[in-house]
């Protein structure tokens, strides 16, 4: 009964942090500003086009029929639960790697260059510059994990089971193998920790990054503005020099599209 009670337990705070915790992946806070940024842009679509915009309509446009209860849909919904309740623990894994990578980065830096000296810049600067620096770093490892993932044949083979999907949702982003998984956490790890070594080598010891719920506070932002329209049926292009340097929604839907 102990047993029992304790993974009842477990699930109700795994539950509890994936849809409360702002810094999880599909937060319900996260969910609603993805949901508010895409009935704006509908609705601003509309009345330019149209002159208004009935909430009925509206309502279709945001949750249509035929992607609620595709059958794809329903199977991300699968994948949800597998990856957050049996397969949950494969970053602490990568934590592990994090930890003992960044260790290694400050002693090779200390061994080449010289003793960690202590910085004189305020603990706002340094806390800023590492919040930004750890961003770039996540933002870095996630295009090296994609990237090879689509080059090398050997990983395209776990990673095509996300782009199965015949419909896209902020579910879908669950759609992933558990090998893809595991290589994603490593390579951010990495990622992370060359990022944080260098960090902690020039300002003289661990500076912390701005985080909300222990996720770095740019991220936070960009999951709340961002990342689930990319897995949506949303169509939002970046025209211009920020189409250059984003990938829209539209172009992440496109790279999911099986029309050649």
């Amino acid at each position: 009964m102990e047993r029992i009670a304790a993974g009842l337990l477990n699930i109700v705070h795994r539950t509890y942090d994936l849809l409360f915790s702002v810094g999880s992946q599909i937060s319900l806070t996260s969910l609603a500003c993805a949901l508010v940024i895409a009935a704006a842009f509908l609705t601003l679509r509309q009345v330019s086009r149209r002159g208004r915009m009935r909430p009925k309509l509206l309502m279709r446009a945001l949750f249509p029929r035929r992607i609620l209860f595709h059958h794809s849909t329903k199977a991300d919904i699968g994948w949800l639960l597998f990856n957050c309740f049996v397969y949950g623990g494969i970053f602490g894994l990568a934590g592990i790697s994090y930890q003992f990578l960044t260790n290694g980065v400050v002693r090779g830096l200390a061994a080449t260059f010289g003793p960690v000296t202590p910085s004189t810049w305020p603990e706002l600067a340094q806390r800023a510059t590492v919040t930004v620096i750890l961003f770039l770093a996540y933002e870095f490892g996630y295009w090296l994990d994609h990237y090879l993932k689509h080059r090398v044949p050997a990983l395209w083979e776990v990673h095509k089971v996300h782009h199965t999907a015949e419909v896209l949702t902020p579910l879908t982003t669950f759609r992933v193998h558990p090998v893809d998984t595991l290589v994603f956490g490593h390579i951010l790890a990495a990622s992370a920790a060359l990022a944080n070594g260098i960090a902690a080598y020039a300002f003289g010891d661990t500076t912390f990054q701005y985080a909300l719920s222990g996720t770095n506070i740019l991220l936070v932002v960009f999951i709340h503005a961002y990342v689930h329209l990319q897995h949506s049926h949303i169509w939002i292009a970046f025209r211009g020099t920020l189409g250059r340097i984003f990938v829209s929604p539209a172009h992440h839907q496109i790279h999911h599209s099986t029309n050649p």
